[in-house]
């Protein structure tokens, strides 16, 4: 990764060579202040070995500065929302880091060059220009802010409002990473940013949406109730309310395509087809199907009963927005 990095890097029209070390070995922040420029310095045998090592020693800032950084946006989050999530953001965010970092690179420039003729060495002087990198995630925040907004006001039909609620709390969830990226970049004259929108309002709404929607579950030829009972256990993780009766009707038509022997194994080929209706309108359709084989006809039809099961469960939470 890094060798692709150095290809990006911008090269020098002439590399300075003389006794006489330059002033931004000492004081880089003379030439590239702290507030504007993210700065490294690295040394090698050749050119570009001190490149390649001031890259390495940007990088190490980099991953530093989020790492120490991530506490204090997380607590300001967190502040923010009456209810916090159980996954920390560094949680979620640490083990990206050093990917995160990695890219970052593409915004670093080779600032400065030097050979030292009596120690045979060669000097290199890293930087990434600070308004560049807050530039670019300031563009990404602001756009996956609107399209959360857009999401949060857009009026459908309840299925289609608890799938918009779903898709604007992922993208609260990418867009909190953005953040922490370009909070590592702020200086003191540059203010850290947070979302605009308050990731509990989110979760209150799509809470009440589904509230608002009981499902009743009709399932028909179904073996041992596998399929039923795996369909309400999955929504009721999700937190959907589920009723004997309502309007809303999550109706499934299991059809037993075929039986046969092969092998000395049995297996048995199901197909289904779910649909949610609102009274007599149907509202989405999803399918799935299933072969799964075992020493009997009877064995053989329940493991393609839960590999079904299994299939349709997450087609409507998909069908919902959830991933």
């Amino acid at each position: 990764m890094l060798n692709l990095v150095l290809i990006s890097v911008l090269i020098l029209p002439a590399l300075a060579i003389t006794n006489k070390p330059p002033e931004w070995i000492a004081a880089p922040s003379k030439y590239y202040p702290q507030d504007l420029y993210a700065t490294a310095y690295g040394t090698g045998k050749t050119a570009e070995a001190a490149k390649a090592n001031a890259l390495s020693s940007l990088s190490g800032f980099l991953e530093t500065r989020i790492s120490s950084g991530l506490r204090v946006t997380e607590e300001a989050m967190e502040q923010r929302d009456a209810k916090k999530t159980t996954n920390k953001y560094s949680q979620h965010v640490s083990s990206d880091v050093r990917t995160y970092t990695v890219g970052s690179l593409q915004f670093a420039e080779i600032k400065e060059s030097w050979y030292d003729e009596s120690a045979h060495l060669w000097h290199a002087l890293a930087a990434i220009e600070r308004d560049k990198v807050l530039t670019h995630y300031s563009s990404i925040i602001d756009n996956n802010e609107q399209l959360i907004m857009l999401k949060m006001e857009a009026r459908d039909q309840l299925p289609d409002t608890i799938k918009n609620y779903i898709q604007a709390q992922y993208l609260f969830q990418e867009n909190k990473t953005n953040y922490f990226y370009y909070n590592a970049f702020t200086t003191s004259v540059t203010q850290n940013r947070y979302p605009s929108i308050r990731e509990d309002y989110i979760l209150q709404e799509i809470q009440r949406a589904k509230q608002q929607m009981p499902l009743s579950i009709i399932v028909r030829n179904d073996y041992d109730l596998q399929i039923e009972n795996e369909l309400k256990q999955t929504l009721k993780e999700h937190d959907f309310s589920l009723a004997p009766e309502s309007n809303y009707r999550l109706i499934v038509d299991i059809e037993l395509r075929e039986s046969r022997e092969m092998n000395k194994q049995h297996f048995v080929n199901l197909a289904a087809t779910l649909m949610l209706m609102y009274k007599d309108t149907e509202l989405f359709r999803v399918s799935a199907s299933a072969n799964q084989g075992d020493r009997n006809e009877s064995g053989a039809l329940k493991r393609s009963s839960k590999v079904l099961a299994r299939k349709l469960s997450t087609e409507v939470l998909h069908a919902f927005g959830q991933q």
